[in-house]
């Protein structure tokens, strides 16, 4: 195409097939409804480097200029290109006039503008004869790409910046700024505001440069359009996604930008690495393999045992990667060992642990026989040999973390797999950036639930460069996951891709049929809350935060924070891995704080609600009971232990015991019972169990208020614990993102209607807040937490990859 030959900037011959995508988005863009202004917002989701960036502007820049010289029907008495010309004319046709002592450089120098009065008097006469070069669109850039497009365009006398919109002889449909909104606000096209001239602004990989252009967002643009006569028609973005690649990140990006320059939902394009037909690495795919049959009644069971008593975290992902590699009789008694022996666990948390030690006999044995039958179940299967087919003589072999850290382990999965001494034992994280090499992925990861998305992972990976990579998985502990993982991960990009350009050109609508045929047709129990709780902390990247005020510090990926950019009054919560996606060196805006470091620094349980209003419950409680003890925590012990005293320490057991049956709930084991649950002096503040807690509390005929009250005191004894810590976490992030801490916001008129969605998606009575009374606990918890608001500006972020 005649657009594409004009191109001047250096290796156009690869991204041909990228302009032509870009050239015929921008013109159904071109085509859209003028009458009022629109915003489209394109974001490549490959890498692109800066030399393709640079051709990409060239392009934009040409694209407008020559939509521009189409459309324009100006009349030759009011041209400016005439003007122009004549002005040019004179100056070509003047014989040089040098100095009689002229040196041999000053002489070359005037020859050499005389030539470029030729090629721009040539460029000129090339145009329209009614062309009025009247400014339409303008073209922002941050000052590097600004001056690297300057260099590539030298020869265009049309390529011009604001700067030099008054020149007799500088004029142009496109000029470039790098000036900030109340400078260009002053620029004038003869006696005519430039505001009010342009009909296009276009901000070209400008996310980090709010601060210089955002004035120019589109709610701004359309009151000027409304209130001081502009005539804006469309704001156009061009942005790029973070590296390495993932369609989280993409979308983390793109709703940054997308609230930073305020442009409207469903106005972002993102062109994939498939369409931009950039992505030349040749990587090759994970390819998935699943061996053993698909469905275990053993399993099944082992399932139903741990989630009826609450134990989440011995069927969580983390503890599958850790099952699967039991290839014999020696791993089988060592894991066996570790999660049901007495000593600590170097596979499960101390709270689970914990959990399993107050389990009766009866209980603990079934549930250690169901996964011993899980585990000779693996070893019958011979899945180590079906590994041992994909190994070869220099494979490196991925497992978890927890695994690579234990030597015995790892010693005894080497010798069950035959691996020689080139093989090598290692986590994802400390083969992420291998390239030529061959990985035997044996240690399952997907990509989790958005925001908290894990990468690299089986669909998204920089592993995928390497010569050959395949996982091996258990199919009856993985398969569903991965197939609901499939399904999410495909549902997740279409609703990202979705536009009405794709809509429209696509056949998107057979492609979101295809989505709802592939969904599973078997449910998984998967909970993504206690799966983060319970993965591993050696997550493959911590990242180092260097305060203008402080030392260094370093956080993990998952670490909330609290941030606020431009000092706006707006006050959200993200990831550290998306605010480090989307920070940029240089940048003095961004001030953020730690989330954890609230709760360290206050102890939020006593503080959220009115202890006096407390203390008035707890008594009419004892006194519905005839007590007088002093300690909540104590009260149900002392009313167990009166119904010991009455029938019998055996015989209260049992009934407990067939009380909480009918609830298909168990009871701790009769020993634990003696010496905790009816022992009023026992450190236990509550059973472990939340249900059986609750089921305890209605058994002796105590009030809900009085539940609460104690998971209160319990998580205010318990304030670095990491659950309760988590959970309050959480809940500060939805008041947060809900803009309860914006400045100027009345956060009681911002939750009336979100009290619901707080109920569903909390557990409001673990963190000792009353249902009852939740709009008025909430607002309290706000006006708690702003006295301690205390964000820092950063000077340095930068990722460090675990070993």
């Amino acid at each position: 195409m005649e657009l594409f030959e004009v191109l001047t900037a250096p290796g156009k011959s690869r991204y041909e097939k990228t302009l032509q995508y870009l050239y015929c988005l921008l013109i159904e863009v071109e085509n859209l409804d003028k009458s009022h202004l629109k915003a489209f917002h394109v974001q490549f989701q490959e890498h692109v480097p800066e030399d393709g960036k640079l051709l990409i502007a060239e392009f934009i820049w040409q694209f407008y200029f020559r939509m521009s010289i189409n459309n324009d029907n100006g009349s030759p008495e009011s041209t400016t290109v005439t003007d122009t010309i004549n002005y040019l004319r004179a100056k070509a046709q003047q014989p040089i006039q040098a100095p009689e002592r002229v040196s041999k450089a000053q002489l070359t120098k005037l020859r050499n503008e005389k030539r470029r009065q030729r090629q721009h008097l040539g460029f000129y006469e090339t145009l329209k004869g009614t062309a009025s070069l009247l400014p339409e669109t303008l073209l922002n850039l941050h000052m590097a790409m600004a001056e690297r497009l300057r260099q590539v365009m030298h020869d265009n006398p049309t390529f011009i910046s604001t700067a030099q919109i008054n020149n007799i002889d500088a004029h142009s449909y496109v000029i470039y700024n790098t000036e900030k909104f109340d400078n260009i606000s002053k620029l004038k096209v003869g006696n005519t505001p430039l505001l009010k001239v342009a009909k296009k602004i276009v901000l070209f990989d400008c996310e980090s440069s709010i601060k210089r252009f955002g004035e120019l967002n589109f709610i701004r643009l359309a009151d000027l359009n409304k209130n001081h006569r502009t005539n804006f028609e469309q704001l156009l973005v061009f942005s790029w996604s973070p590296t390495p690649k993932s369609f989280y990140r993409s979308k983390s990006r793109r709703d940054l930008i997308n609230e930073r320059y305020k442009i409207p939902a469903n106005s972002s394009y993102v062109i994939t690495a498939m369409e931009s037909l950039l992505d030349q690495s040749g990587c090759n795919q994970i390819s998935v393999h699943f061996t053993g049959i698909e469905n275990s009644h053993f399993w099944d069971a082992f399932v139903t045992e741990t989630t009826i008593r609450e134990l989440y975290e011995l069927r969580s992902i983390k503890l599958l990667n850790i099952y699967s590699l039991c290839y014999n009789e020696d791993i089988k008694n060592y894991l066996i060992s570790d999660l049901f022996g007495h000593d600590d666990s170097k596979f499960i948390s101390n709270s689970t642990k914990e959990a399993i030690s107050e389990l009766d006999i009866d209980t603990l044995a079934r549930i250690r026989n169901l996964l011993d039958n899980v585990f000779d179940l693996i070893i019958q299967s011979e899945h180590n040999l079906e590994i041992a087919k994909f190994v070869s003589n220099d494979s490196i072999i991925v497992v978890s973390d927890l695994v690579v850290a234990s030597q015995e382990l790892t010693l005894k999965i080497s010798d069950a797999l035959g691996l020689g001494g080139a093989n090598k034992i290692a986590s994802w994280a400390a083969v992420e950036n291998l390239i030529d090499s061959n990985i035997l992925l044996l240690c399952y990861q997907d990509q989790g639930r958005f925001p908290n998305h894990i990468l690299p992972n089986i669909f998204e990976s920089a592993l995928a460069t390497c010569n050959m990579i395949i996982a091996v998985y258990v199919s009856f502990l993985f398969r569903l996951r991965y197939q609901w993982s499939l399904y999410a991960f495909n549902r997740d990009r279409i609703h990202f891709l979705s536009h009405d350009i794709r809509r429209k050109h696509f056949a998107w609508g057979e492609l979101q049929q295809k989505l709802n045929y592939s969904i599973p047709k078997k449910k998984m129990n998967l909970d993504w809350s206690q799966e983060n709780q319970y993965s591993s902390s050696k997550i493959g990247e911590t990242y180092r935060i260097r305060y203008k005020a402080g030392k260094a510090r370093t956080y993990t990926s998952s670490d909330l924070f609290i941030f606020n950019n431009f000092n706006n009054g707006v006050y959200r919560v993200d990831r550290m891995a998306n605010i480090f996606e989307n920070f940029h060196e240089g940048d003095d805006s961004l001030v953020i704080q730690n989330l954890d470091d609230i709760q360290e620094d206050i102890n939020i349980y006593d503080k959220i609600v009115d202890t006096t209003v407390q203390e008035q419950e707890l008594r009419v409680i004892r006194k519905q009971f005839q007590l007088e003890i002093d300690t909540a925590g104590s009260l149900w012990k002392v009313l167990l232990k009166e119904q010991a005293s009455k029938h019998g320490e055996v015989s209260a057991y049992e009934n407990l015991r067939d009380y909480l049956r009918t609830r298909r709930l168990n009871i701790v084991s009769f020993q634990h019972y003696k010496n905790t649950w009816i022992n009023p002096g026992s450190d236990s503040t509550s059973p472990l169990s939340r249900n059986v807690f609750l089921s305890l509390c209605e058994y002796l005929n105590l009030p809900r208020t009085y539940f609460v009250i104690v998971q209160r005191l319990k998580n205010s004894a318990k304030q670095s614990s990491r659950h309760s810590t988590r959970q309050m976490n959480l809940l500060l992030k939805d008041l947060f993102n809900d803009g309860c801490f914006d400045v100027g916001v009345d956060p009681q008129a911002v939750l009336v209607d979100r009290l619901t969605f707080y109920k569903k998606n909390h557990p409001l009575d673990e963190l000792g807040i009353d249902e009852n009374h939740l709009l008025g606990n909430l607002v309290t918890l706000v006006e708690l937490i702003i006295p301690e608001l205390r964000l820092f500006e950063i000077v340095t972020l930068e990722k460090i990859y675990n070993e």
